[in-house]
């Protein structure tokens, strides 16, 4: 299924950011002097950019939620892990925030959005992912999904990728069952890895071997799709 596809079950009502992070236009700044073409080079005006603000953070198209940094401010001005984070200079501009929140890894996920973490389906164990921090965290993403704009070398890639299974026509499920069924018969089940995503969660074979990283990547790659794009059933 490619984004295009996934447009369809996508409905967002947030702030679409044609003229860039309106996070970004504090102390000065504004999408003109810093994104706008003219005398700047093809990743704006360098003067505007540092270790937060960048070309891709601050001028790209994507959907943003205004509320969502006013919801994390007061979440690490009440949480109880670090309270020298209650009065943290960080707190004082919603793109530190913004930087601050969306860095993945459970203490700035329980900080920020709470401690109800999405669970692995295999085990049950918690993913450092949360139905807020998804929301909030693929502005890009998100405008994508609505706008149905798919960049061509992601198309590109996309249908590399697919071109050599053209020939088989769609596959069913019971197709991928049986495809699966021989392969762990033939004795090389470790050798694929199979992804089924549900409204419920993400299902997946035991992560084991050298690969897990990839993997690991990929089963989170598709948790944060599912709780963009809820699927029925």
């Amino acid at each position: 299924m490619t984004i295009r596809l996934l447009t369809a079950f996508v409905s967002i009502s947030l702030l679409q950011g044609e003229r860039g992070n309106p996070l970004c236009w504090e102390n000065g700044l504004d999408y003109e002097s810093c994104c706008g073409e003219g005398a700047h080079n093809a990743l704006g005006n360098p003067v505007c950019w540092d270790s937060i603000r960048t070309f891709e953070s601050c001028c790209l198209p994507a959907a943003y939620d205004p509320s969502c940094w006013q919801e994390a401010r007061q979440s690490l001005r009440t949480q109880t892990l670090v309270p020298s984070l209650q009065d943290h200079q960080l707190l004082r501009e919603d793109i530190s925030v913004a930087h601050f929140c969306c860095k993945p890894g459970r203490f700035s996920g329980e900080a920020c959005w709470g401690s109800k973490f999405v669970h692995d389906t295999d085990g049950g164990s918690e993913l450092n992912i949360s139905q807020r921090y998804v929301e909030c965290c693929f502005p890009r993403l998100q405008h994508s999904l609505a706008s149905g704009e798919v960049p061509a070398w992601m198309s590109a890639q996309i249908e590399k990728n697919l071109q050599p299974w053209r020939q088989h026509g769609t596959f069913r499920t019971e197709d991928l069952d049986a495809f699966e069924a021989s392969v762990e018969a033939a004795g090389y089940g470790k050798s694929f890895c199979r992804f089924r995503i549900s409204s419920s969660g993400v299902e997946h074979c035991s992560f084991t071997g050298k690969h897990i990283i990839l993997l690991e990547t990929v089963r989170d790659a598709l948790q944060v799709l599912r709780l963009l794009v809820p699927k029925p059933g």
